[in-house]
């Protein structure tokens, strides 16, 4: 995201971040606010794989298509080359992509 933001910013443009990331707290805290009881949390991360050499874009333009909404098509291909270069250390591994997922999981009782 940080890189995504960055970019569009760079070019003048602003995305709409569909995504919402609470903390392992704020989301225990969150279900206890509604009654529910946590018993297990836990917070990993979990690369995954993205295929193909455009594995980061076809990425973007299956989840991410609301950041990069505002950004002209005419534009879109640097935009996008500028958001790889950004991220390339930590995303690409051997000339593959991965996605830096993170899972959150939970197991709350209703009480």
């Amino acid at each position: 995201m940080a890189a995504v933001e960055a970019e569009l910013d760079e070019w003048g443009y602003e995305g709409t971040n569909p995504w919402y990331f609470p903390s392992l707290g704020e989301y225990a805290t969150r279900l206890e606010a509604h009654g529910f009881a946590v018993r297990y949390a836990v917070l990993f991360d979990r690369p995954t794989r993205l295929d193909g050499d455009d594995g980061l874009r076809d990425w973007l333009a299956m989840f991410g298509d609301s950041l990069l909404s505002g950004v002209p098509d005419d534009d879109l291909d640097a935009v996008l080359s500028g958001i790889e270069r950004r991220v390339e250390p930590a995303l690409r591994d051997d000339g593959t992509w991965y996605a830096d997922y993170r899972r959150l999981r939970i197991r709350a009782i209703h009480e």
